[in-house]
């Protein structure tokens, strides 16, 4: 009513027209609704109702100006309500930019000219830093009208051109790239910061917060004195208050300026002043208590961030600035406030402040240094031990914290107690927090770059580093967030991408042959693998390695001729084909087949069938390969045989492979394939609950049954392989417990024997088809007695 009040007492009602005038019938409508509906819906309708002037009242110049000088539009450019965890608004700014659109088009330059300032800077304002993307793009053409039509937009064009309606659309960069453009326009630049410093570093939106703080820092370096009288003194009171997003917000803008001064440092003499307050609010957050409770986890991260930018920024001399002049107590304070945040047990806060203190201890004065050693010692004593830790999650953080330090603490007496500490928890149990092991390869990655920087790395700390690395690069847990295994072998691969090269180049009495192998070995697993992500960046590392002729590498010129650019912008099934004819190399064979058989029985379709495709394509070309391929995939079932997941996968691509019809040049008189029927029997009794597992290996041992013998003299003589693979899945598929395995069983060895039926006279053929297909599996299994001994006498004699 205080908006649209003032429109009613000052009518002129002399002119029968005015009772028409629209803000008046507003008004009325207002005083009947006031209580039944929300003051948003009622601007909206507002402005849609002068979205469009009548001639007789708005269309002069008097009724316009009236509407901008109550600054009726203004507030609705601004309108942003507050309903619990989110606001309402975004429907009346649109509203509003509507109403601008249509009075550019609508009056005169001379009637719009004493509003263009106040109108240009709120459009601007909006397009740039609005929430929702239809109002930034709305306030945009709603500026280029204007600017089209009246022609007296400070700089119009130049903002049309870099701020359009297809470059609002991504809020990045209309915080970050396009404000900075804009911001060189002084005519704009202060409305900028005001709203980013009053509205938006403020707002509900945890992202919306970082992106306005990411702004004004761009925003400083244009305006230094409006930064230093009062941004910064605003963004430091603000720090400390007990709303969350007033609190959390000053944080990250805070942290943001003080990581930009880091290259446009503001006078040397403001800096210190500055930089003392900051640690001050570090400290006054933690003693007000205010990381607790609502919005706690992002306050702790935004004071980790504000913690590296401090610590971290460095004087013309490369010296931190703050380090010397920070009293020892509030160092130790806030460095126990640091790895507080750990004890919290959340993971979001392990990066943070793994970098905060990597910060902190940068600058190591002899009392710090002595209250560092102290701590340092209750963390690996007390904090990794195996009986005092308290969860997984609180090792996991130390852990990354241990790999954060800088080069002057691994120089002293941590390098050789942290580097032990990391190997062990590489190689701890798979099925027990992968996050832990992922950030021990980190830290190993960090202590192994440590000593070749100081010329330092030697044999005894390199071997059993490279071990650990390779062991991790085999890491295929999984829980209830599925396969977590694949962040250590990620972080293992980028490590062992970064440290081969460097090893064998600065100590080339440390990179043997044998590793180079098994390092090749390990990345074309990965790089055949059925995660895109691990993957992809497996192919990159291979391709890595053998256009840079990495030493020791074995096989290099027929790698090259594989490993070309288009391996890494290919699709899986490209990869599979060009991958695949390492097959012909006895060294590289099984870690091919692995990765294509971790492909074929994965779960996602599309890759499954590329790697049945490549491989069947360059099998049925080079039936020599076929042979290699089976003897390979037998001795894996074999080495893998004790972890459950990998085992299912490659007895489901060995069925795989037999239903493709992928071994018609290897015939059942080859031993590796009565090891085969072995290994299978020994693996379903092992794994006696995993039914997918059991299921596989009964229809694997049946299709063994299609396979031809060499001779053609025991073709009808039921005799080694085939004997034995009747008699696994009659007692052991047939006879299973569960009646899924029967029936997958029964329907598996009809199935083979339509492909071979010359195993028996054609009578006894018959008679086991007729009780294949007639008996009902799925009965209970003292039912099936009678058939099974049935089969039994017909087929075994």
């Amino acid at each position: 009513y205080c908006i649209f009040g003032p429109y009613l007492i000052e009518a002129d009602f002399r002119s029968i027209h005015h009772f028409y005038h629209p803000i008046l019938i507003l008004t009325i409508y207002f005083i009947f609704v006031f209580f039944f509906f929300p003051l948003s819906n009622l601007l909206f309708f507002f402005f849609l109702m002068i979205r469009r002037p009548p001639r007789s009242t708005l269309s002069s110049s008097s009724a316009a100006s009236d509407v901008y000088k109550r600054q009726v539009v203004r507030a609705g450019l601004s309108f942003d309500q507050r309903r619990g965890s989110h606001s309402v608004g975004a429907h009346v700014r649109d509203a509003a930019c509507y109403v601008c659109w249509a009075f550019g088009r609508a009056y005169t330059p001379q009637v719009m000219k004493p509003h263009v300032s106040a109108l240009s800077t709120s459009l601007v304002t909006l397009s740039l830093f609005d929430r929702e993307v239809n109002c930034r793009r709305a306030a945009s053409a709603a500026f280029q009208e204007n600017v089209g039509r009246q022609g007296s937009f400070p700089h119009g064009i130049e903002i049309v051109t870099t701020a359009d309606f297809f470059s609002l659309g991504n809020r990045s960069a209309a915080y970050t790239t396009i404000a900075m453009s804009v911001g060189q326009f002084g005519e704009y630049r202060t409305t900028m910061l005001e709203h980013l410093l009053e509205h938006k570093v403020i707002h509900w939106d945890e992202s919306l917060r970082s992106l306005a703080g990411s702004s004004l820092a761009m925003l400083s370096v244009l305006d230094p004195e409006y930064t230093l009288q009062i941004m910064v003194p605003t963004l430091l009171k603000n720090a400390t208050l007990q709303n969350v997003g007033s609190r959390h917000g000053s944080l990250v803008a805070l942290a943001a300026l003080l990581t930009k001064w880091q290259t446009d440092p503001p006078p040397a003499d403001v800096l210190p002043g500055v930089l003392l307050d900051c640690t001050k609010v570090l400290l006054t957050v933690y003693k007000k208590k205010l990381v607790r409770g609502s919005g706690g986890e992002a306050t702790r991260i935004a004071s980790c961030q504000l913690t590296k930018a401090v610590f971290a920024l460095l004087d013309s001399e490369g010296e931190p600035v703050v380090a010397p002049l920070v009293e020892l107590p509030a160092k130790q304070g806030i460095l126990a406030n640091l790895l507080d945040c750990i004890d919290v047990g959340a993971e979001a806060l392990h990066g943070p402040v793994a970098e905060a203190v990597g910060a902190l201890v940068g600058d190591l004065s002899d009392e710090f240094q002595s209250h560092l050693d102290e701590v340092l010692a209750r963390v690996m004593d007390a904090k990794l031990g195996d009986k005092s830790a308290k969860n997984t999650t609180q090792r996991a953080g130390y852990m990354l914290v241990l790999g954060s330090l800088p080069d002057r603490v691994y120089t002293r007496r941590w390098y050789r107690p942290i580097l032990e500490c990391g190997m062990e928890f590489v190689s701890m149990k798979a099925e027990k927090a992968p996050e832990v092991r992922q950030n021990a390869v980190r830290t190993l990655h960090s202590l192994v770059l440590h000593s070749i920087a100081r010329s330092e790395l030697v044999a005894d700390d390199w071997t059993p580093v490279f071990n650990k690395l390779v062991l991790a690069l085999g890491d295929y847990s999984k829980d209830n967030r599925g396969q977590v295994g694949s962040w250590v072998r990620i972080e293992a691969i980028n490590a062992l991408r970064d440290l081969a090269p460097k090893v064998s180049a600065s100590f080339p009495e440390l990179w043997t042959s044998p590793m180079c192998t098994k390092l090749l070995s390990c990345t074309l697993r990965l790089s055949l693998e059925h995660l895109d992500k691990v993957r992809t960046l497996a192919l990159s590392t291979l391709h890595y390695f053998v256009s840079s002729s990495l030493p020791q590498l074995p096989h290099l010129s027929l790698l090259q001729s594989v490993c070309t650019d288009s391996i890494c912008t290919g699709g899986a099934l490209h990869c599979f084909e060009q991958l695949v004819a390492l097959t012909s190399l006895p060294a590289l064979c099984k870690p091919v087949v692995l990765g294509l058989c971790d492909s074929i029985g994965a779960p996602g379709k599309y890759t499954s069938e590329a790697a049945i495709t490549a491989l069947r394509g360059y099998l049925s070309t080079h039936p020599e390969a076929q042979l290699a391929v089976m003897v390979s995939l037998v001795k894996l079932i074999n080495e893998k045989k004790g972890k459950a997941s990998l085992t299912s996968t490659l007895v489901k691509a060995l069925h795989s492979m037999l239903c493709a019809d992928m071994f018609t040049a290897v015939t059942a008189d080859e031993p590796v394939l009565m090891e085969g029927v072995e290994e299978l029997v020994l693996v379903c009794e092992r794994h006696a609950g995993e039914l997918p597992l059991i299921v596989a290996a009964m229809s694997s041992t049946a299709s063994m049954l299609m396979l031809e013998p060499d001779e053609e003299g025991d073709a009808a003589k039921l005799v080694g392989l085939p004997r034995r693979c009747v008699e696994v899945v009659i007692r052991l598929g047939l006879g299973h417990n569960f009646p899924r395995v029967r029936s997958v069983t029964a329907d598996a060895l009809y199935n083979a024997l339509q492909v071979r039926d010359d195993l028996w006279e054609d009578e006894i053929v018959e008679e086991v088809q007729d009780l294949l297909l007639e008996t009902k599996w799925e009965a209970d299994l003292m039912q099936l007695q009678q058939p099974l001994q049935q089969l039994e006498a017909l087929t075994l004699g």
